[in-house]
């Protein structure tokens, strides 16, 4: 809320021809413009501090009054607006309408200019029974609306351009015959309607619409007053109405009433049709942001709570709903407080949800509107306690971080050589789970394997596996690992078994070489996963030169005709590796070319 300078008197203004120029065209545009008079010492602005109240009666007689001890003065007659008063922030002008039994399209509202201590008049459509007004003070729109009808019609006047707009919308509940609307400095409106304090929630239309519902939501009530045609609220967030010719002053979040204090001017008892001032309702509302849920199901709930004798009991509380991140859409308040109150705000899980809040990091934030006002903090608590010297609307964001992890699994590989079982049964072995991570993880199944048989541990993620024998190959099976938020992963686990290298036979001419390829070399025939040949060993009777991939190249030697053999080593994926040995049949030339053959092919 804007904070209120004191206002400087300036000095009276005289009419000078310009004026009365100006007079003369207001007058042509249908407009009537009325001078001033000793009722009101012309040259200041109304009065913004907390025990200045204004007033208006049933003849369209204008007062202002002393909160404090009722003390009225008379200021210039309205006459014949009587009701519906609002004033603008800063105390520049007071705009009124004229309450009537039946509604007329060439109505009348009036406003006063209290520096000039003129008042000028304005044609608008008005509702029958116009009990309620009050100015907008973020838009400047002066909006008035019926009483004692089920939905009231709601009407709105531009102060900036003194232009009606028309209807906006209506209430969507039914409206007492007594009753007053005041707003907060960020234009959230209160309306009282017999004893019952709502709130209209989100924010006021400002353009024509008959359709459009204004919904609220009940936030207190006035106890004992069941009768109030007027409201202002004073700058430390006490709410005055005006019941017959007294002032209540009362704590707008309990409903008591404070003090009470008859309003008299110099002709005796003055009975306000309505009040306003131009001090604003204290708002304090909450939300709660959240970046990730750690279950779709969390869910969290605000609530707004003051002290002993501040204990509120009506739209305080709000909880999320759905599974959209970032700000809620919900919003506890905003609800009346007052000023050196110390309040609460507290997020708690939703009932039901099963939500934890250990599971998020939380800190929050309240500041007001005016940004002359802020607290922050870690946890689920928020205090707030606003200042006495302005009005302030204040917002608190509790803001909720994930700290609990989402299950995240890797896939495994383990290794062993042909015909030996991978044990990976104790405590001290690596489990499937040392490379997955998550809070609270835990197995909930797993497939079995298909060249072997496995023993697996689903609460340590510990195993055996046995191969078959003779097999050597790739093996596999998988596991299901899930955090309790129900969100899951399933791994797989490669277990590389081998490798079996298979002797290799082939012809060459003597004197000769032979060139093998991938596919006919000394890996063709041999079992296992991810292959690879190295370290031929020297032949007697020749040289070879051996490629990784199993091709090689043998060239026999001098005249020997017989059996050369070298060997291989064969390395699996896993690192494993077994020996080979590769027959080279030398043979005397016959005027043929003879080529590397082998003994067979296993894959």
């Amino acid at each position: 809320m804007a904070e209120h300078a004191a206002q400087i008197p300036l000095k009276k203004r005289l009419l000078t021809a310009g004026a009365l120029a100006t007079s003369v065209l207001l007058m042509a545009l249908g407009v009537s413009q009325v001078a001033g008079g000793a009722a009101h010492a012309a040259g200041a602005l109304f009065s913004c501090d907390e025990n200045t109240l204004y007033g208006i009666n049933s003849s369209g007689a204008f007062d202002s009054i002393n909160a404090t001890t009722g003390a009225a003065t008379v200021l210039r007659t309205q006459s014949p607006s009587n009701n519906a008063l609002g004033i603008t922030q800063g105390g520049g002008a007071a705009y009124a309408t004229l309450n009537s039994k039946t509604a007329t399209a060439s109505g009348t509202i009036t406003k006063y200019d209290p520096v000039a201590d003129s008042t000028t008049k304005f044609s608008a459509y008005v509702p029958s029974a116009t009990y309620r007004g009050a100015v907008d003070p973020s838009t400047s729109i002066y909006y008035y609306a019926q009483g004692n009808a089920t939905k009231a019609a709601v009407y709105a006047f531009n102060t900036k351009t003194d232009t009606p707009i028309g209807q906006v919308g209506y209430l969507d509940f039914a409206q007492a015959s007594t009753g007053d609307f005041a707003f907060s400095t960020t234009g959230v409106l209160y309306a009282v309607s017999g004893s019952q304090v709502v709130r209209v929630d989100g924010t006021l239309p400002t353009t024509v619409s008959t359709t459009s519902e204004l919904s609220t939501t009940e936030i207190a009530n006035l106890g004992s007053v069941t009768a109030s045609p007027g409201i202002a609220f004073s700058t430390n967030g006490f709410l005055y109405v005006a019941v017959n010719g007294t002032i209540e002053k009362i704590n707008p979040v309990s409903g008591t009433t404070v003090a009470t204090n008859t309003i008299t001017d110099s002709n005796g008892t003055f009975t306000p049709t309505d009040l306003a001032s131009c001090n604003y309702a204290d708002g304090l509302s909450a939300q709660t942001s959240v970046d990730q849920r750690w279950k779709s199901a969390d869910q969290f709930t605000l609530t707004i709570q003051g002290g002993a004798n501040n204990t509120l009991s009506d739209g305080n509380t709000a909880t999320t709903t759905g599974s959209a991140t970032g700000t809620q859409a919900v919003t506890a308040g905003a609800d009346l407080v007052t000023a050196g109150n110390a309040y609460t705000v507290t997020q708690t899980a939703a009932p039901g949800s099963g939500t934890d809040l250990t599971d998020y990091d939380t800190t929050w934030a309240c500041t007001s509107a005016s940004g002359k006002y802020g607290v922050n903090g870690l946890g689920d608590t928020a205090t707030v306690t606003l200042p006495s010297t302005r009005d302030d609307d204040v917002s608190c964001l509790f803001t909720n971080t994930l700290v609990a992890k989402h299950v995240v699994g890797q896939n495994d590989q383990y290794s062993t050589p042909t015909n030996t079982a991978i044990d990976d049964s104790a405590a001290s072995s690596p489990s499937v789970l040392d490379n997955d991570s998550g809070t609270g993880l835990t197995i909930t199944g797993n497939s079995d394997v298909s060249h072997g048989t496995l023993s697996f541990d689903t609460t340590t993620g510990h195993f055996t596996y046995t191969p078959n024998n003779g097999f050597a190959g790739t093996d596999s099976f998988t596991y299901t690992v899930a955090d309790p938020s129900g969100q899951s992963m399933t791994p797989t686990v490669t277990l590389i078994v081998g490798p079996t290298a298979v002797a290799d036979q082939g012809t060459v001419t003597v004197g000769g070489s032979v060139t093998t390829t991938a596919a006919n070399g000394v890996l063709a025939n041999d079992q296992g996963t991810g292959l690879t040949a190295s370290n031929a060993s020297a032949p007697a009777h020749g040289t070879v030169t051996l490629d990784s991939d199993g091709s090689y190249t043998y060239t026999s030697t001098g005249t020997y005709s017989g059996i050369d053999t070298w060997t291989y080593v064969v390395t699996d994926a896993g690192g494993h590796h077994a020996t080979g040995t590769v027959h080279d049949d030398g043979q005397p030339q016959r005027g043929r070319r003879h080529t590397a053959r082998h003994a067979g092919r296993h894959r």
